[in-house]
């Protein structure tokens, strides 16, 4: 593998420059250097590597403080990898990630999908950012390989890895500590407050707030998020 390191032009008019994302500050024209590696991502397998297999545009958020801006980029779940589509050459490139503290994607219906290099007690990795509050909630879009099949083209015999989504959603306060929820429901999320289990069941009771899904597990810990705000806690 070639290691490379590129200079990386942010294409945004420059009446953007300085502005903040994030709280950071973003470069200018010239924007600050990607490194990474030229990276083969094949794999004969049924299934994605990627939560989006399409290129999305988006904006890489480094240790130093500064943002390299309208990359095309990918996630890659399977490698926690954060892929960097090369303009000219069209070269896969695995950036650093001793560089990248996060990014951010822009999907095709205007959403925005926050990135970060979080630390949990079952590892470090790249999450997404579904709530942020006095309790983070993160998905880690993982990827796994969860068996094989063998198929015949011609004489020959191939494997073929079988990948599923396996997601994994934490909760992190604003000490660090980190808890995984096992499961998208009412009993896990509530699992992570044991001292006040009883008040936000009833609280999540009165709001009907059904626990099914990513969505409605997203409004939950909004919830809880304001009534401990109201409680002082």
């Amino acid at each position: 593998m070639r290691f490379i390191l590129i200079m990386a032009f942010a294409a945004i008019p420059a009446a953007l420059c300085g502005q903040s994302w994030n709280g950071q500050e973003r470069s200018p024209d010239f924007g600050p250097q990607l490194s990474g590696e030229v990276f083969n991502f094949q794999l004969i397998a049924r299934g994605s590597q990627y939560h989006y297999a399409d290129w999305l545009r988006g904006d890489v958020l480094l240790y130093s403080g500064q943002v390299s801006t309208n990359h095309q980029l990918r996630y890659n779940g399977y490698r926690d990898a954060v892929v960097w589509l090369h303009p000219e050459s069209m070269q896969e490139i695995r950036l650093d990630i001793r560089l990248v503290q996060g990014f951010t994607l822009y999907g095709p219906r205007q959403d925005t999908m926050v990135y970060e290099r979080i630390r949990t007690s079952d590892g470090h990795f790249f999450a997404e950012r579904l709530h942020k509050g006095k309790h983070n909630l993160f998905v880690y879009r993982k990827v796994e390989q969860t068996g094989e099949v063998i198929e015949r083209a011609g004489n020959a015999l191939h494997a073929r890895a079988i990948l599923e989504a396996r997601p994994a959603y934490y909760l992190i306060d604003r000490q660090g500590n980190d808890h995984r929820l096992r499961r998208i429901n009412r009993r896990s999320l509530l699992g992570a407050f044991p001292e006040q289990r009883r008040e936000l069941r009833q609280l999540l009771r009165s709001h009907r707030a059904s626990i099914g899904n990513e969505a409605q597990l997203v409004r939950a810990v909004s919830l809880i998020d304001d009534w401990m705000k109201q409680q002082g806690l």
